[in-house]
């Protein structure tokens, strides 16, 4: 798979991902069949409404942080430096 116009050959994990595929075939498992579709559809329901819930979540902190950018940028001497760890006062 290729990401950001790098092929999978010149990504640095591309040949250990190589040697490790040729090291031993995977071993596949149709979890499917093993747990029964109500099971495997309700793991994968669950999975989604987790993955929305993060995608909620990052819209909140995405808000937030522009938020904070923009107090920081008309309020630049409300930003106080904190008390390093381990140091004295």
């Amino acid at each position: 798979m290729a990401r950001a116009g790098i092929s999978a050959c010149q990504r640095p994990d591309a040949a250990r991902l190589d040697a490790y595929e040729c090291w031993r075939s995977p071993t596949k498992i149709d979890l499917e069949s093993l747990l029964g579709k109500e099971d495997w559809e309700k793991y994968w329901s669950l999975c989604e409404a987790v993955i929305e819930e993060l995608r909620r979540c990052q819209q909140v902190a995405d808000t937030s942080r522009a938020r904070v950018i923009e107090q920081l940028r008309l309020s630049p001497g409300s930003v106080t430096t904190a008390p390093q760890q381990g140091s004295q006062t």
